[in-house]
This record gives C-alpha cells, sequence and structure tokens, in this order.
C-alpha cells in the first residue's frame, strides 16, 4: 500500500546553481527577481587589458622636440616682454622726470635772470636819479622861470596894444605884406575897438585904393588880425606874433633849451627805462650777455690749456709721415 502511494508521488527537482551566461535563462525567486541576482554582487570587474604604448617614431619626437621648443620660446618671450616693459616704463619714468627736471630748472634761472635784470636796471636808475636831483630840480626851475618870463612879456605887450595904436597897425603891415601882390580885394577883420584905430589911420578912400574892406569881428582878441582873400588867407593872431618874438629871442640867447615841458619830471613820475622795454627785449639782452659771457669763459679756457711751448702739429706730422 506504501508502495503504492508513492509510485503517485512527483518528483521535485533541485535548483540548478549553476551560473548561466545568458539572463534570458535564469528564471525568477518568489520575489520576482533573476534567481542569480545574489550572485552579481560577488562578480569580479574584468578589467579592460592595458595597451601596451608603442615606440616613437622619429618624426613623433621632433613634434614633441618642436612643439616644447615653440610653448618654452613663447613662455620666455611673454615673460620676457612683460619684464621689459615693467622696466621701460620704469626707466622711461625716471629718465623723464630727471629730464623734465633739469628743463624746468633751466626755463626758471632764464626766466627768474631776466626778472632779476629788470630789478637791477630799475634799482642802477634809482641810484641815478638821486645821485642827479639838482640837476634836473636846475633844470626845471629854469625851465619855469623863462615860461613866466614870456607870460609877463605877452601881457605886457597885450596891454601895450590897448594904449599904443601903432601895434595894430604894424601887425596890418606886416600881414598885408605876406600876402602875395594882386589886384584882388583884401578882406581885413579887427576887433571892434582895434578897427576904429585903423579907420581912424586910414580913410574910407585910402582903404578902397588899396583894396581893403575892413570888417569888425568880435571874436578876435585885442591886437588880432586876419586876412582873407579869394585864394588865400592870413591868421595873423597877437598870441602867434608874440611866440614868434619869443622864441627867435630864446634861440639868439639861449642855446639850450631844457627838454622839459612840465614840472613832473621833478617828482620821479617819469616811467623809468625798463619799463618802457618789453619781456622780449629784456629776454633779448639776457641771452646776449649769457652769450658773451660764454665766450669770455670759453676763451679764458683755451688760453689756460695752451701751453706755452706747444708743439707744432703740422711738423709732427710731416715728421710721422716721412
Amino acid at each position: 500500500m506504501a508502495i503504492d502511494d508513492n509510485e503517485h508521488i512527483e518528483g521535485f527537482p533541485l535548483p540548478d546553481f549553476e551560473e548561466r551566461k545568458n539572463p534570458e535563462e535564469v528564471g525568477t525567486d518568489i520575489f520576482g527577481k533573476p534567481a542569480n541576482w545574489y550572485n552579481s554582487k560577488y562578480q569580479e570587474e574584468v578589467e579592460p587589458e592595458e595597451e601596451e604604448p608603442q615606440p616613437l617614431t622619429l618624426e613623433d619626437i621632433e613634434a614633441i622636440r618642436v612643439s616644447a621648443y615653440e610653448d618654452g620660446f613663447n613662455e620666455g618671450k611673454e615673460a620676457g616682454f612683460i619684464k621689459g616693459v615693467e622696466e621701460g616704463k620704469l626707466q622711461g619714468l625716471s629718465e623723464g622726470h630727471q629730464e623734465g627736471l633739469e628743463q624746468g630748472l633751466e626755463q626758471g634761472l632764464k626766466e627768474g635772470q631776466v626778472k632779476v635784470d629788470a630789478q637791477t636796471l630799475h634799482w642802477q636808475q634809482l641810484v641815478s636819479r638821486l645821485h642827479r636831483p639838482l640837476e634836473k630840480l636846475d633844470d626845471s626851475v629854469e625851465f619855469q622861470l623863462i615860461k613866466l618870463a614870456t607870460t609877463l612879456a605877452e601881457q605886457m605887450v597885450r596891454c601895450e596894444v590897448t594904449v599904443n595904436p601903432q601895434v595894430i597897425l604894424q601887425a596890418l603891415k606886416q600881414a598885408v605884406e605876406a600876402l602875395p601882390a594882386s589886384a584882388q580885394t583884401l578882406v581885413i577883420s579887427f576887433h571892434p575897438e582895434d578897427l576904429l584905430f585903423v579907420q581912424a589911420a586910414f580913410s574910407e578912400s585910402e582903404c578902397k585904393k588899396r583894396g581893403w574892406d575892413l570888417r569888425s569881428e568880435p571874436t578876435l582878441l585885442r591886437g588880432d588880425c586876419h586876412v582873407q582873400t579869394k585864394t588865400s588867407s592870413i591868421d595873423y593872431t597877437f598870441a602867434t606874433r608874440v611866440e614868434q618874438v619869443l622864441t627867435h629871442f630864446l634861440k639868439e640867447n639861449y642855446q639850450q633849451t631844457p627838454d622839459v615841458t612840465n614840472d613832473i619830471d621833478i617828482s620821479n613820475d617819469q616811467p623809468l627805462d625798463y619799463e618802457m622795454l618789453t619781456e622780449q627785449d629784456l629776454q633779448k639782452q639776457s641771452d646776449e650777455a649769457e652769450k658773451i659771457e660764454a665766450d669770455n669763459e670759453a676763451q679764458s679756457e683755451s688760453v689756460q690749456t695752451q701751453p706755452e711751448n706747444a708743439p707744432d702739429l703740422a711738423n709732427n706730422e710731416s715728421t710721422v709721415t716721412n
């Protein structure tokens, strides 16, 4: 009975624990995972086989050498350029600063020398004025005395006109003689009071005979005479006649008339010579003085360096060539 029951029992195969290379052939377990999932953790990673390096050829070596040379050249060039720029900048800055300092110092000395020369000239002229104040004062006083004398003489002669009619008659004669002789009519104007003296001296018929047309002119002063024709005229004023007489007198009796025309010069208000000079003139004078000084120094140095018994260079050269 037991044997018969065993005949109806189905066999249960054991699981295959061998590794299957094809994942599709692997079944799943009760969890729905591949049966060999636990084996994948222990699978050794297969390392790829390393390829052996190929031996370098001459072309490869030459290419490496050229590339290394170019890299080194470019790197050195860049480093040298940066260093050169920095050094050049520092050197240029230093040289430019020094050159600018020298030029500024030279220009400042020149401008200062011009101002010093101007101040020196100013003080020299002030000292000269202090040394000669009495001379200028004497000239001015002398001129003022002459001017006062001429003014007094003019006023005295003008007073003479009012009491002596011969003065105006003499003026009339000189004015008529100054015009060219012709048959044209002369229009002669006088001060109203002077006209009375002339009319008393010459009658109306005498005036027509001489061709005179006597007229009164209130704008004229005593002693003035104005003669006019169709072609010319003479303004023979009293002041002009007095000035001519005094000028002739001064030329005859005073050969050197003072140049001073007023007393301003006594107060030393006249501009000094250096004030009339421009900056260009002062600079020119300074340059000329520097040039003369440099020539003198060069000449003195050449005299000092020249020996007393200097050898004849021409004779020495001829001796050597022979």
